[in-house]
């Protein structure tokens, strides 16, 4: 069974590339276009990792993400941030998120498949 990767992202033709790429690499994925969706998507589909963007509309991804560190259920599971900050707003509180990395938009593919990869392995 391959892992679940949900891609929140508002940005549709972001989300179909995220997604499309990483199908080509044996994942299944799973989108949605904003924040309010992720917590929900991420409660009933139980995503080995979660790319999230961090300007969303509605709930943006700090958000989400602050969200998920709260229930039992997703405490632990891994997100990757993909921004166009170049620098992480909020900054500490930010780092504080537990189990989170960082990717600056744009990125190469490889780079996003390596850093993938890398997070389930240390899952």
């Amino acid at each position: 069974m391959s892992n679940v990767i949900l891609i929140a992202d508002d940005e549709p033709w972001q989300r179909m590339w995220i997604s499309q790429m990483l199908h080509r690499a044996g994942f299944t994925c799973s989108t949605v276009g904003d924040g309010d969706s992720v917590v929900e998507r991420a409660l009933a589909l139980d995503p080995d990792l979660i790319i999230m963007d961090i300007e969303m509309p509605g709930v943006n991804g700090l958000a989400a993400a602050e969200q998920l560190r709260v229930l039992p259920h997703t405490r632990s599971l891994p997100i990757l941030f993909v921004t166009g900050y170049t620098r992480p707003p909020l900054g500490q509180a930010a780092d504080e998120l537990r189990r989170t990395e960082w990717m600056l938009k744009p990125f190469h593919p490889d780079e996003l498949l390596r850093r993938v990869r890398q997070m389930l392995a240390n899952k």
